[in-house]
């Protein structure tokens, strides 16, 4: 379960100085990925050759990239990674745009050294950012705008960067600096991201953590840890294990040929480990149906007749003026 907490910052005037030139430095940054995508993107469809007005050579659909939606140079894959260990060919060794323009900030850094200044994953979160805003807009949102200094107030640090202790707080390549602890953080908590965005009134940093435990004591139960490796994965109908069962959010067993949710597939299997590992005994909570004590036994009605709360006899009125069953209204 994530949690949210926000806090006020603190900063020297070194400090503030230097958040600000990273919002224009990123700010930058997300718009030349931007416009990489979309000159890329239209390259793909242009009719006939053209000539860019930069460097005044002509384009033709033999020069463009390979892949789909920039322009940089070197599209493949290097193979140093896991699948070349293995002596394995690599599935996909084209890269994708993201993967591109996130290898570009290497060379941005070698152009550019005031880059350097900048916590690496800081940067590297502004293609995924770019490519985000492409994804929404494949899937129906609108079209990526251009970030001016009003749109562009905030930027996110990777899991595990952010430290506090106390009432201060450690920015990597800002430095520590205290912050209004107005509201405390539980013990035995891990920072899942770390947001720092500017306001009229200051910075802010927003925290969402992961505190499993904590919360399972709070609550007064108990909690399992079970890896989940290999739970997406594998078919809980047959217990085959197969890379190619899953696509995306679906699952199809290519063993069995079981048919689920891939969310729904992973869950169950990592509640059967737990049983597994933890030799739990489940047991099934029933529901008695009660019934009350001073109820009469129902009665059986024709189509003609209304079910009172009681029967009175016949010789007797019932409340409120109303006829008893059976029984000819009184003028």
């Amino acid at each position: 379960m994530l949690l949210g907490f926000k806090y006020k910052l603190k900063p020297s005037q070194p400090q503030s100085q230097k958040l600000s030139q990273w919002l224009d430095m990123l700010r930058k940054t997300y718009n030349w990925c931007l416009k990489d995508r979309i000159d890329g993107w239209h390259q793909q469809f242009i009719q006939g050759d053209y000539c860019e007005l930069k460097t005044k050579t002509e384009i033709t659909p033999l020069s463009c990239s390979l892949v789909k939606g920039t322009q940089l140079a070197n599209p493949w894959k290097d193979g140093g990674g896991k699948a070349r260990r293995k002596g394995e060919k690599a599935q996909s060794p084209k890269r994708t745009v993201a993967l591109m323009q996130d290898a570009n900030l290497q060379e941005l850094k070698d152009a550019r050294p005031w880059y350097q200044n900048i916590d690496i994953g800081v940067l590297q979160s502004i293609p995924a950012r770019v490519n985000e805003s492409f994804n929404k807009f494949f899937k129906g949102a609108g079209f990526p705008k251009f970030k001016r200094r009003h749109d562009f107030k905030s930027f996110s640090y990777k899991p595990g960067r952010v430290k506090i202790k106390g009432n201060k707080i450690y920015l990597p390549k800002i430095g520590r600096m205290r912050f209004y602890n107005s509201r405390s953080i539980p013990d035995g908590f891990q920072i899942k991201t770390a947001t720092v965005r500017q306001k009229a009134d200051g910075w802010y940093v927003s925290l969402r953590i992961e505190n499993l435990e904590y919360l399972a004591v709070k609550s007064g139960k108990k909690l399992y840890k079970v890896n989940p490796r290999y739970t997406s994965q594998t078919c809980s109908n047959c217990q085959h294990i197969d890379p190619a069962s899953r696509s995306g959010e679906k699952f199809l067993c290519t063993n069995c040929g079981h048919i689920d949710d891939a969310n729904l597939q992973a869950a169950r299997n990592v509640k059967t480990k737990a049983i597994e590992s933890y030799s739990l005994n489940i047991a099934k909570i029933v529901k008695s149906k009660t019934v009350r004590r001073d109820s009469s036994k129902p009665a059986q009605l024709s189509l003609f007749e209304t079910l009172y709360s009681e029967r009175l006899p016949v010789n007797t009125l019932p409340l409120k003026g109303f006829p008893a069953c059976g029984q000819e209204p009184r003028i």
